[in-house]
């Protein structure tokens, strides 16, 4: 999200704020799929890692656009 304030004619003051997994829900990763053992295909044993879809995440910034 972001809102613009004018300033003069051609200048804007931007603030925008910006989040991941907003909620914090876990995102589970793909499963198992190796058939060598296949107890395990098809279960999910760990969460997606941060640079995918980890914690929550939010940026927050300000800048001058002319």
């Amino acid at each position: 999200m972001f809102k613009s304030f004018p300033i003069r004619e051609r200048v804007f003051f931007r603030v925008q704020i910006s989040f991941t997994n907003l909620f914090n829900h876990a995102n589970f990763d793909v499963p198992a799929v190796n058939i060598s053992a296949p107890n395990a295909v098809g279960t999910i044993r760990a969460v997606q890692a941060r640079d995918l879809a980890g914690p929550r995440n939010g940026l927050i910034g300000a800048r001058i656009d002319w």
